[in-house]
């Protein structure tokens, strides 16, 4: 006898003998029974760095069935969530499971080699005809730990470049273009502290030290990359509190001093060593120009005032001899 088709995950039987030794007839036929073979395959892993594609070794991995896995008859076989088995990874990154009933699988990853962080996300595994072959392979992306820090301005939220932050047991680290420094080759189980050792010059340290842990699991705070944000501020002056240094608005006369390109006129925000540094550059004939600046507004009060108290005699001069015409 032979079979023409088979129940979902069996092979069909190619040939059943069986012998008649004498007759039989209902209600009590001869029975033949027809051993099916379920199909079984393997699962194939390959375990590569998320970054560089290379090989990852040590790699602990479970496979959990991701649903009942039945018999045709409904026998359960495998419970949904039922470690079916447990792998590890060669040399090659490779590892490949033992030959697993027909159905939906996953695969987690249970522990993650040195520098290396434990994915809590599973892979989707199904177990085909097509499993243990090039076409069913399951790729596992390895992430290292990685610690990313980014250093901003604190009012403008820019990144600052150059700023030297200092890991313990690790080399200085220098904020690139973007402001970022990344930390890898972390320790699982360990506490970190970052010194920022310094910031570009104009900037003042808003934070001593930053401070991490990495878990069991090589992960920060349940998660990888973890990002740390800094700031730094400079002390700064807007050219709109002029009046206090020299008691009134910009005139020419300041400007002639040499002033308008610190913005006397303009308003802007720079430090005040900047405002120092731009005011030594123009004003070549004269050492402190703050205090010529004040020289020349107490000037330029005292001329103001004259005209003032010359304005206010020229009006009570007005002012009698109108009444003396009147009399």
């Amino acid at each position: 006898m032979h079979n023409i088709s088979a129940p979902s995950g069996y092979y069909i039987d190619k040939k059943t003998d069986f012998t008649i030794k004498k007759t039989w007839d209902w209600p009590e036929p001869y029975m033949v029974t027809v051993k099916m073979k379920p199909i079984k395959r393997t699962i194939r892993i390959s375990a590569e760095d998320a970054e560089s594609a290379n090989a990852v070794k040590d790699v602990k991995l479970e496979i959990v069935s991701a649903e009942d896995i039945k018999a045709a008859d409904g026998t359960v076989r495998y419970p949904s969530g039922k470690v079916v088995e447990k792998l590890t990874t060669n040399d090659k990154g490779s590892a490949e499971s033992k030959e697993l009933y027909i159905g939906k699988y996953s695969v987690k990853q249970a522990s993650a080699p040195k520098y290396y962080a434990v994915d809590p996300k599973a892979v989707a595994a199904s177990v085909t005809e097509d499993s243990g072959t090039d076409k069913g392979l399951i790729k596992i992306d390895c992430v290292k730990t990685k610690v990313t820090v980014t250093l901003t301005d604190e009012r403008t939220e820019k990144p600052i470049k150059g700023a030297v932050y200092e890991l313990e047991g690790k080399d200085e680290l220098t904020t690139d273009s973007n402001g970022q420094i990344t930390i890898t080759d972390l320790n699982k189980s360990t506490g970190y502290k970052l010194n920022v050792k310094s910031v570009p010059k104009g900037y003042h340290k808003k934070s001593k030290e930053l401070s991490f842990k990495v878990d069991g699991k090589g992960l920060v705070k349940d998660e990888v990359p973890h990002e740390l944000n800094d700031t730094a501020y400079t002390i700064s002056l807007d050219v709109r509190v002029r009046d206090y240094f020299f008691g009134r608005k910009a005139t020419k006369l300041m400007w002639e001093s040499g002033f308008k390109t610190i913005g006397c006129a303009v308003t802007s925000v720079k430090t005040f060593r900047d405002i120092l540094l731009e005011a030594q550059k123009i004003s070549l004939f004269f050492k402190n120009p703050l205090k010529r600046a004040e020289k020349e507004a107490k000037k330029a009060n005292k001329k103001a005032g004259k005209k003032d108290k010359k304005a206010k005699k020229s009006k009570r001069k007005s002012k009698k001899d109108r009444t003396s015409e009147a009399e």
